[in-house]
């Protein structure tokens, strides 16, 4: 069994509050960024439930988080051959990112990420 001693300790670093402007201080969250661009998907996962938990109801940042866990989840499937699940899971990503950039309304960027950005990990089929 893997030692889970260095996700617990990545998960730690998430901030009492996770807030928009205060994202490039949030080392958990940018932690599970770099997890994810590694392709450890379980591990962004695991890493962002941490800062999702810390997030205030209803606000974009907990939407965006929800939908990056989505997304990381629907890659770990991809991965797996679970062509089913990936679908799936990148269906209900999007409608995260629908509530952190609602059609109509201006797109600013949330935690560091756009709406471009956030959709074209929507579109990248990629299960690296």
């Amino acid at each position: 069994m893997p030692d889970p001693a260095p996700l617990d300790a990545a998960k730690a670093l998430a901030p009492a509050r996770t807030r928009d402007v205060a994202w490039r201080e949030n080392a958990a969250y940018r932690y599970g960024w770099a997890l994810f661009d590694a392709g450890l998907h379980w591990e962004a996962h695991e890493v962002w439930e941490a800062v999702w938990m810390r997030a205030e109801p209803n606000s974009r940042e907990r939407s965006l988080l929800a939908g990056l866990i989505q997304v990381a989840n629907a890659r770990l499937k991809a991965r797996m051959g679970s062509a089913r699940a990936h679908e799936r899971l990148m269906a209900i990503a999007g409608r995260h990112g629908s509530e952190v950039w609602p059609e109509g309304e201006p797109s600013a960027p949330c935690m560091g990420v756009s709406d471009a950005a956030y959709r074209a990990l929507l579109i990248t089929n990629n299960a690296k």
